[in-house]
């Protein structure tokens, strides 16, 4: 399913949303650019904006190849999300616009950040609880609950077990340190879900991607994402991912996103240099081909390129100035290789 875990359809009433005492007023069905779950944030400030979280792919159109570098910010808000769509009678549901996407992005990882119309206190008033995000990594194998709204259903919960970190790579896109769960059932329209501590009722992360419905097991094609290991690139069947949270606090002031923030790790930019063609991972390269690179490099500008599992852009080691060689070969041996760039404003791949 991969990145298709986005779509819009009718609701119907009678999907089970499990027996566990859970507040999850929260958590609202996203109708935006495309339809996912997004869910609202709580950071203790009552009077800031109501902000809510989502996956990127859910606000840009990820079909477009500049998605791959973009860094989307203020931008003016498009769709709604709709909170307590457990309940079958619309009139009890309550709809919230989106007045502004502050940030997204599909550059290294898929978060986008949406600014709500009203205050959190507002949000509160209307009986919705916003979720905390867990400020510490958690541990694999920790027990963690999934709620989403699918396609043509109401909310409903998955409960499963976390997994180890992994660098995952689908299609085009590269995400770093994704964090792998075996949780079954998470199906189109799920993307954006939080993954929630089980012993806190604190989010650990957003749905990103997953191998649910996995027709292809050779490829790193859309639809087969691919965790990337020192034994090779390869998809893993009946595996969910999803983007930490841990580190997103960083990102926030007072209450108020702000990606200035020194503690914020989110890039700020896409990349003044970039892939002229992006290159599928279907496609078989002949001996002699280069790389190409389109826009403009300065001096600072340097690059390495990496077979994704032996080596990783995050590794300091092995880079060059760009400008040394702007046109390096591309390895005949298979592969899944990642071109490293590094600038002033950081790490783009």
């Amino acid at each position: 399913m991969g990145l298709m875990a986005c779509g819009g359809s009718t609701a119907k009433p009678g999907v089970e949303t499990g027996g566990e005492t859970m507040n999850i007023s929260g958590i609202a069905r996203f109708e935006g650019p495309q339809h996912c779950t997004a869910f609202a944030l709580d950071w203790g400030q009552d009077q800031a904006p109501a902000y809510a979280l989502t996956s990127g792919h859910c606000v840009q159109n990820y079909s477009d190849p500049e998605s791959v570098y973009q860094v989307v910010q203020n931008q003016p808000g498009q769709g709604r999300l709709v909170f307590k769509y457990d309940n079958s009678t619309a009139s009890q549901q309550i709809t919230v616009p989106v007045r502004e996407i502050v940030y997204s992005t599909l550059n290294q990882t898929d978060l986008a950040v949406l600014r709500l119309e009203g205050t959190v206190a507002q949000l509160r008033a209307q009986g919705i609880a916003p979720l905390k995000l867990q400020s510490t990594p958690a541990p694999a194998l920790s027990s963690v609950t999934v709620v989403g709204a699918p396609m043509g259903q109401y909310l409903k919960k998955i409960q499963c077990a976390l997994g180890q970190r992994t660098d995952v790579t689908e299609f085009t896109w590269v995400w770093q340190a994704l964090q792998a769960n075996d949780c079954q059932g998470v199906e189109p329209g799920m993307s954006g879900s939080p993954v929630i501590n089980r012993l806190n009722q604190e989010v650990l992360g957003v749905i990103n991607t997953t191998t649910q419905d996995m027709v292809d097991t050779v490829t790193c094609y859309l639809g087969s994402p691919c965790e990337i290991t020192p034994w090779g690139t390869a998809p893993q069947r009946q595996r969910a991912y999803s983007v930490p949270t841990d580190t997103l606090s960083g990102c926030f002031a007072n209450g108020l996103w702000d990606v200035s923030q020194p503690r914020c790790t989110l890039p700020r930019s896409g990349p003044a240099l970039t892939l002229d063609g992006l290159y599928s991972p279907l496609q078989n390269t002949l001996p002699g081909r280069r790389w190409q690179f389109a826009g403009t490099a300065d001096a600072n500008t340097r690059i390495k390129i990496v077979k994704a599992g032996s080596d990783s852009c995050q590794n300091p080691k092995g880079y060059q100035n760009y400008k040394d060689d702007p046109q390096p070969l591309i390895a005949t041996e298979e592969g899944v290789y990642l071109a490293c760039l590094q600038n002033e404003t950081g790490l783009t791949t």
